[in-house]
């Protein structure tokens, strides 16, 4: 009888509404915390496959510059790149200047003169 009379006032004190609302809220954080991962991991995610693209340009960009090393180490791509930059030649070298076919001073004059306005053409007329 002792022991159904205290497993009775443990039952109690288990369903009490203190206990019910201690546990409620301890059930309370608990699942903000499961919410709380659950939302950083989904970032996580978000940010490694961010890195992997990042990843993946840098690693190109470095098969780009370990050739452009490679070219620049012959003579060849080292002269290549001077004469890209610093516009020069080698001794007896000439350069030939290759332009669109010119305008001649009428076109020109006409191009500016349609660009003035009525009074200006007017007063042109007088000089």
């Amino acid at each position: 009888m002792l022991e159904f009379q205290e497993k009775n006032k443990f039952r109690r004190l288990l369903y009490s509404k203190a206990s019910l609302i201690l546990l409620f809220i301890v059930l309370f954080f608990i699942v903000k915390a499961v919410i709380g991962v659950y939302y950083k991991e989904k970032a996580s995610g978000e940010n490694l496959l961010i890195s992997r693209v990042k990843m993946a340009e840098l690693e190109k960009k470095e098969k780009m510059l370990n050739s452009e090393i490679d070219r620049l180490k012959t003579d060849k791509g080292a002269e290549e790149e001077m004469r890209r930059k610093y516009m020069v030649g080698k001794a007896g070298e000439q350069v030939i200047i290759i332009t669109d076919n010119v305008k001649s001073n009428n076109g020109a004059t006409n191009e500016s003169n349609d660009k003035k306005g009525i009074w200006s053409k007017f007063l042109d007329i007088f000089r």
